[in-house]
């Protein structure tokens, strides 16, 4: 018998924080995608997601589409452990995504949080989700924030947040098996 054919390695899968029920309420007229200007220099933002197998993260994503300044994304555990981060980069291009090369990093099955953090708040314009009518804070979706954050810390102070939004940011794995 012949060997296996050889598959090249697949795209790998996106992490995009936010559970599904939140993504359907976004879809369901809940929501709406839009851009928004960051909304206080150094804050970082931390969006929660799980993984249910052990997992390496490779890659870090934004959205932006006005540059100006730094940013800094990062993976931290349910306790506010830094796990990995950019480290603060300068914006590059607008109307992109922009793809951060980080650390190969695995994780456990678990809880974590996507974190990300800007030092201007005036001319940086990033894509995101923002919720609309009752019930629209993120703290009620798991998302806290961080004043004086950039670059990111080695471990995060979360604090609750009252933002409307979640920015559009992600990260790039390899499962495990």
């Amino acid at each position: 018998m012949g060997d296996w054919p050889q598959q090249a390695d697949p795209t790998p899968p996106i992490i995009c924080p936010g559970s599904q029920s939140m993504l359907a309420e976004f879809h369901t007229g809940y929501g709406s995608a839009t851009t928004v200007v960051w909304p206080a220099a150094n804050l970082a933002i931390f969006l929660p997601f799980t993984i249910g197998v052990i997992t390496t993260f490779v890659k870090l994503f934004y959205s932006a589409t006005a540059s100006s300044g730094n940013v800094d994304m990062g993976i931290y555990d349910d306790q506010g452990n830094r796990l990995v981060s950019m480290g603060s980069t300068a914006m590059a291009l607008t109307n992109l995504t922009q793809i951060l090369d980080i650390t190969d990093t695995t994780l456990l099955p678990g809880s974590y949080y996507l974190a990300m953090a800007c030092s201007t708040n005036v001319t940086a314009t990033f894509r995101a989700w923002v919720w609309q009518g009752a019930g629209s804070n993120t703290a009620a979706r798991g998302q806290y924030e961080m004043a004086t954050a950039l670059p990111l810390p080695a471990t995060a102070t979360f604090a609750s947040t009252t933002r409307t939004f979640m920015p559009f940011i992600a990260a790039s794995q390899r499962t495990t098996i």
